[in-house]
């Protein structure tokens, strides 16, 4: 999962902003076809969980040669976006803990879901509990605890 922008050469420093939160700046990684930049892994993730509530963003990436790209973008309906990638992706658009992932074990464990012992890590065994739970529940098989899975847990959803 990536989150890129395209057509620059690349070693790009980004400055960014969402809504009216503090510019940060960070570095994004060059793709391999030196045609864009992008945030990878638990750093995309995190950046898309901060832009779930956004209703703006704004980059401009610099590249090795000095140019800007400035772009701005409007993130009217992103929830369903960000919540479909994180699916296909398999991960939570929650910022959950290690003690949030013991719970959801926990709960999976007591409905007849075997999650393994509640330890607070996510893997497999975890993944597969949930996956069933969320086939039997009639909601998206992702293996993720999203907020809908969360909720048909009885467990309220929030950041």
């Amino acid at each position: 999962m990536r989150w890129a922008v395209r057509s620059f050469t690349l070693n790009a420093s980004a400055t960014s902003f969402i809504d009216d939160a503090p510019a940060q700046s960070t570095r994004w990684n060059e793709l391999t076809n030196n045609k864009g930049a992008g945030l990878f892994g638990s750093a995309s993730e995190g950046f898309l969980r901060n832009l779930y509530d956004a209703e703006a963003f704004f980059i401009r990436l610099t590249d090795g040669n000095g140019r800007r790209y400035d772009a701005e973008f409007d993130l009217a309906g992103i929830q369903d976006a960000i919540e479909a990638v994180a699916g296909a992706c398999g991960w939570s658009t929650l910022d959950l803990s290690r003690d949030d992932y013991r719970a959801i074990q926990t709960m999976l464990n007591a409905g007849g879901f075997d999650a393994g012992t509640p330890d607070g890590v996510w893997g497999n065994g975890s993944r597969n509990a949930m996956r069933t739970f969320q086939e039997q529940n009639g909601l998206a098989p992702t293996g993720a605890p999203d907020r809908a899975t969360l909720e048909a847990l009885g467990i309220q959803a929030s950041d």
